[in-house]
């Protein structure tokens, strides 16, 4: 169970790798699985070597394990993905305080076909709805008048 929670966490990094910073080239995915799959054996190869110690047992010991093997997973991460335009990799951005806007995550959630749309489209149905029901007022006083007419 503890192998499956660590790969868990895995996949959420990863994959928050490539939507925090969608202007990577197309290279970028299959850089990132290599490095997933390079990432898992290590983790195989951690817990099996906590595990040999004796020390997988303790929660705390687990728990410190994981930090840390993910923080330098998500540090190696963002050393080399591959990244358009300026080719800055997203470590050096980060490192130059650039961090990820609201707007890089919505382009790196579409760019995996989940796009929720953004203000500006819920703005717009909602001029769209209130033009529509100002009409629909308009058509039934005006054909109450004419009733009474």
């Amino acid at each position: 169970m503890l192998i499956l929670w660590r790969t868990l966490l895995l996949v959420a990094l990863h994959l928050g790798v490539l939507v925090a910073f969608p202007n990577y080239t197309e290279f970028a995915p299959i850089t990132v699985f290599v490095m997933f799959l390079l990432s898992m054996g290590g983790m195989v190869a951690l817990s099996s070597a906590l595990n040999m110690m004796g020390m997988s047992r303790s929660f705390f010991m687990n728990r410190i394990v994981e930090i840390l093997y993910l923080l330098a997973v998500a540090i190696i991460l963002l050393m080399v993905t591959p990244q358009g335009g300026d080719g800055r990799s997203p470590w050096d951005r980060v490192s130059a305080g650039h961090y990820p806007t609201e707007r890089d995550v919505r382009t790196g959630l579409a760019r995996f076909g989940l796009d929720f749309g953004g203000e500006d489209a819920q703005k717009k149905v909602g001029a769209a709805v209130n033009t529509i029901n100002k009409n629909l007022k308009d058509a039934k006083n005006t054909v109450a008048k004419e009733v009474k007419e």
